[in-house]
């Protein structure tokens, strides 16, 4: 597949914009070609099938010249899939041909403002990539969170750099956003209450302005050090290269960031890479830094407050800075790295998401660990969904005798427990793509009984032995290849034995009658009457079809849905049931 990506410049050396070239040079790897359309090129060096096109501005061109050698690039360049680097601007006016020509359009945003050139942009893409929910404020079944993408071999924990514990830098565009005045504020603080501290701390500012406004906030900036006496504390330093940040953050002991954005700030997660302890009022961070949030965190605007964090920090022995800084720099390269995002959008621009991949992305970042709170606990929607599958589950669990139990999609454990109940002397094995999810269940059920756990594609699972229970809930929708699901599930149950399946129901016409687009990972789900068709092509009889989970179209009621599933969801799964039904049962034997 061939890709065509639009960024604003191709520069290795710029502060703001070079980390791109590391992004372009991992994208190489996952296409035949790459095709780069920029308003500026300037000092780059990149693989043999990436070429770089400038759209005029670092020849002096205008906007003009600009916008026609834009379309004149996207009409005739070979490609087939588009990437939009942060300007929704190119998607606008980009899109409509894109959909026209078939190509399949992508756009990273990761920032916390909304525009209304962004909600145009939503409309003609087809995926919306961002480093975390707080990055694109757009509700949309199009939205992809994936992380950021950090260099952890170039910005690394280096014992070699010489660490000024006292030192604080702050990097980034010198703009009001970045709120450098609570920093000045907070040494002020430190001045009057900490003298001995004070007398100890270098402030580095690393930037430069990119607008006029900008270069106008930095005399302010400049003037407010200077009229509270901070010149030998608190110097400007301007615009460093892309490449020359690793070492400042090495000769660091602390780096600040006040930004306001909202958005998951690059610099702070290049700083947590290179083990430097980092504080922040960015409400993106929050999930990020999980339970060492309370002491790296402080209000907006509160430079009382960045002050006494400032003193917890410099009050930590070097071994507990060592500490925060290995498992700063643990998080960025589990979760934020370069080498894994791309390779994490590249699968999603070529329709080969890896599920497994994505829960466990969903289970580290988006739930902070726990799954089945989020599942089933956040909302009454979300527990009355619950309620209903635990009636289906447990009544089918009480008819049932099994001495080897096989699970396929187990999550963090939650109906495997009622299992585990029943019979605890039975042997458990349960099998899931998701590492993270199975980690869970682990935790769960350790000490529970003689459990295996086994990290795989079900399709890929070979064991020595056969069962003769099979469970599996709100997982066969994930698997592309029903047929040779089914098969392996017959194959692996031995005559006499049982299973319960719960799956989606494919409601799509909802999705057209809201004019909405199918969630990529809900289309795969199977209609009852082709699973029950599957299930005894391969000898398995058929018991029961029936209603799990039933929600009134279009509605968010817990109580309608409840009162739902009590009129009509307690039978057979029918054409009037079937209106409502979320997600339905199969229970089957084989004779």
């Amino acid at each position: 597949m061939k890709l065509l990506i639009i960024t604003q410049k191709v520069d290795e050396n710029d502060q703001l914009l070079g980390f791109f070239i590391g992004w372009l040079n991992e994208f190489s790897k996952h296409f035949e070609a790459v095709s780069i359309l920029c308003l500026e090129k300037r000092a780059y060096s990149l693989p043999s099938n990436v070429k770089v096109f400038s759209l005029g501005k670092d020849r002096g061109e205008g906007k003009v010249v600009q916008l026609f050698n834009f379309y004149k690039h996207i009409m005739t360049l070979d490609y087939d899939s588009v990437f939009v680097h942060m300007n929704p601007i190119w998607m606008v006016l980009g899109g409509l041909i894109w959909r026209m020509k078939g190509k399949k359009s992508s756009l990273w945003y990761a920032h916390g403002r909304v525009s209304s050139k962004l909600r145009l942009a939503n409309v003609f893409t087809d995926i919306a990539f961002t480093s975390t929910d707080e990055g694109y404020r757009i509700e949309t079944s199009k939205k992809r969170i994936v992380g950021q993408g950090i260099n952890t071999t170039i910005f690394n924990s280096n014992p070699a750099d010489k660490k000024e514990r006292r030192n604080i830098v702050s990097i980034g565009r010198i703009s009001p956003s970045k709120d450098y005045e609570t920093l000045i504020r907070a040494i002020l603080v430190i001045k009057e209450t900490r003298i001995d501290l004070f007398n100890t701390i270098k402030v580095r500012i690393v930037g430069a302005p990119a607008t006029s406004p900008d270069e106008e906030y930095l005399v302010r900036l400049k003037s407010m050090v200077k009229d509270n006496g901070l010149e030998s504390k608190i110097s400007f330093t301007g615009a460093a290269a892309n490449n020359a940040l690793s070492a400042i953050l090495g000769a660091s002991g602390l780096f600040v960031n006040m930004s306001h954005t909202g958005s998951l700030d690059k610099a702070i997660l290049e700083a947590m890479s290179c083990g430097v302890p980092v504080l922040t009022c960015n409400e993106a961070l929050r999930d990020v830094l999980g339970d060492l949030s309370p002491s790296l965190m402080y209000e907006k605007n509160d430079h009382a407050g960045l002050a006494e964090r400032i003193k917890y920090i410099f009050g930590l022995s070097e071994q507990e800075v060592e500490v925060v800084g290995n498992k700063l720099r643990e998080i960025v390269v589990g979760e934020h790295d370069l080498v894994g995002l791309v390779s994490r959008v590249s699968k999603i621009i070529k329709n080969q998401n890896d599920v497994g991949d994505y829960y466990d992305r969903k289970i580290k970042i988006d739930f902070g660990g726990d799954y089945e709170r989020h599942r089933w606990f956040k909302s009454e929607i979300a527990r009355a969904g619950y309620n209903m599958t635990l009636e289906e589950v447990q009544k089918f669990s009480k008819t049932v005798k099994f001495n080897n139990y096989l699970e396929i999609g187990p999550g963090p454990g939650t109906w495997t427990r009622l299992f585990v109940d029943k019979n605890p002397a039975a042997k458990f094995d349960l099998v899931d793509i998701s590492s993270e999810m199975l980690e869970l269940a682990r935790k769960n059920l350790i000490g529970r009984g003689d459990i295996g756990f086994v990290n795989t594609d079900f399709i890929k699972f070979e064991p020595a032995k056969k069962y003769d229970l099979f469970f599996s809930s709100r997982a066969l929708e994930y698997i592309s290849d029903k047929d040779i699901a089914v098969g392996k599930i017959s194959d692996l149950i031995v005559s006499g034995g049982r299973g319960m399946i719960i799956t989606k129901f494919p409601q799509y016409w909802r999705y057209r009658l809201a004019n909405r687009e199918i969630p990529e990972f809900h289309i795969k789900q199977i209609h009852p009457d082709r699973l029950a068709k599957l299930l005894k092509s391969r000898g398995l009889s058929i018991e029961s079809i029936r209603p799990v989970t039933m929600g009134f179209p279009f509605f968010k009621s817990p109580r309608m849905n409840r009162l739902i599933k009590r009129l009509i969801g307690r039978g057979s799964l029918d054409g009037i049931n079937s209106l409502f039904v979320e997600s339905y049962s199969i229970i089957f034997s084989k004779p």
